[in-house]
């Protein structure tokens, strides 16, 4: 089996309102995840949440510069020219402290 895959998830050119909701929704719902995740090891265990904490600052300061610039290109007349992919690394599995 291949170790390493690479799928390309976007790519193009978008006009401010397309690149906007595409990239806010992105972030939004890997917000949603770690909050999520939080819950999750709260509920299950009270164990640490604090990656997770740590990444809803991080991501929701990305989402703020993203809207930004996002009004800041509707306001100079440019478009997105975007390219994202996911490159995943298949690796050995954690062993849970019993």
């Amino acid at each position: 089996m291949e170790n390493k895959k690479s799928f390309k998830l976007i790519e193009g050119q978008y006009d401010t309102d397309d690149a906007g909701r595409i990239l806010v929704a992105l972030i939004s719902n890997k917000i949603k995840y770690h909050d999520v995740e939080a819950f999750r090891i709260q509920e299950r265990s009270n164990g640490n949440v604090s990656h997770s904490e740590k990444r809803v600052k991080e991501l929701t300061a990305m989402k703020e510069q993203i809207k930004q610039l996002v009004l800041d290109a509707a306001e100079n007349g440019l478009d997105f020219k975007i390219r994202c992919d996911i490159n995943i690394e298949l690796v050995p599995a954690k062993q849970l402290a019993q």
